[in-house]
């Protein structure tokens, strides 16, 4: 009986209610924190590679499928616009890439996000790997009076939601989960040392022109952005370009 036990405790160890399935830098930290807050058993992961590295195995999906066997699982991705994406990924780890980089000038920084960096920063949207593995179509479109997406497929529910409404993400779960949902914000960049150069970076940046050119085909992009986003954002980045 104490096998029976062990084994059953070794299961429920692996059993979750929300896989926050979030691109870097898009709040899986602020909705990871939140969610754990509020007593549901939850694992971050950055896809199925970032499982791996974390669990040294992979069993993502496997994972995902024991936990709704007990019960209906919550699976959240999270779109953000990609060059702040990037830009933030770039200061989360400049300790690393940049040892010395309080020594150095923004344009020195610019230089170096845009010759080393910014082609090779990770951008994919893990919620389309899983709905590759589960057979889903991937989503086409955006609920831009609801503010998320959500579909759901036996005993999983898939939530999209986007980064620009991360004030209001209390009251997108809240009408989402139909109970008070409070937002407890985690891994912030402004509580950061590199806040200050981040945000002189911001107001300096200059997006290299065949980045740009690609995100005007970008998929996600349009999906994620209305019309109206779309044209405002380009114009921007577009004036902001060499």
């Amino acid at each position: 009986s104490i096998l029976y036990f062990l084994i059953l405790f070794i299961i429920m160890i692996n059993i979750y209610n929300v896989f926050i399935l979030c691109g870097g830098k898009c709040g899986s930290s602020t909705l990871s924190s939140s969610f754990q807050k509020l007593g549901y058993k939850t694992l971050k992961v950055h896809g199925k590679l970032d499982y791996i590295n974390q669990f040294k195995e992979d069993k993502l999906y496997e994972c995902i499928n024991n936990s709704c066997k007990h019960s209906p699982v919550i699976i959240i991705d999270v779109y953000r616009t990609p060059i702040e994406r990037k830009i933030s990924s770039f200061f989360q780890n400049i300790h690393i890439n940049i040892p010395d980089w309080k020594s150095k000038s923004i344009d020195h920084l610019i230089n170096e996000f845009n010759n080393k960096y910014l082609n090779i920063i990770e951008e994919y949207h893990p919620i389309n790997e899983a709905f590759i593995n589960y057979k889903i179509p991937f989503f086409n479109g955006f609920n831009f009076k609801k503010r998320f997406n959500l579909i759901r497929k036996d005993n999983k529910i898939f939530i999209k939601l986007l980064y620009k409404d991360i004030q209001k993400w209390n009251k997108i779960l809240t009408l989402i989960f139909n109970q008070p949902f409070v937002i407890t914000k985690d891994n912030l960049s402004n509580q950061k040392d590199y806040y200050k150069t981040y945000q002189q970076f911001l107001s300096k940046y200059k997006v290299p022109k065949s980045y740009f050119d690609k995100l005007v085909k970008d998929k996600e992009f349009k999906i994620y952005n209305t019309k109206e986003e779309q044209v405002s954002y380009l114009e921007y980045w577009n004036l902001r370009c060499y």
